[in-house]
């Protein structure tokens, strides 16, 4: 699910009126964090294998504005890939 920061009046009406809560892009998003926790999982493992490099030229692929979610990612990697409930 997205939220408005900080209960925002006008990011709660972007989120209701272009309906960007609705079941099929909330899966969308859910699938594509969770592919990118695992990567991330690769890329900070200890000791690191062959694929953490990979792994890690992905993560910085995927922080780069012009990547899809990039800002989704960019928030996950400062919580460690924590997840909000």
């Amino acid at each position: 699910m997205i939220f408005a920061i900080e209960d925002n009046s006008r990011g709660k009406v972007t989120i209701d009126t272009l309906g960007l809560n609705r079941d099929e892009l909330v899966d969308m998003r859910k699938e594509y964090y969770e592919a990118r926790k695992v990567i991330y999982e690769l890329a900070t493992l200890e000791p690191p294998i062959p694929e953490s490099k990979k792994a890690k030229e992905l993560m910085n692929r995927y922080i780069q504005s012009s990547s899809q979610y990039a800002l989704m990612i960019r928030c996950a990697l400062k919580s460690n890939f924590k997840s909000v409930s």
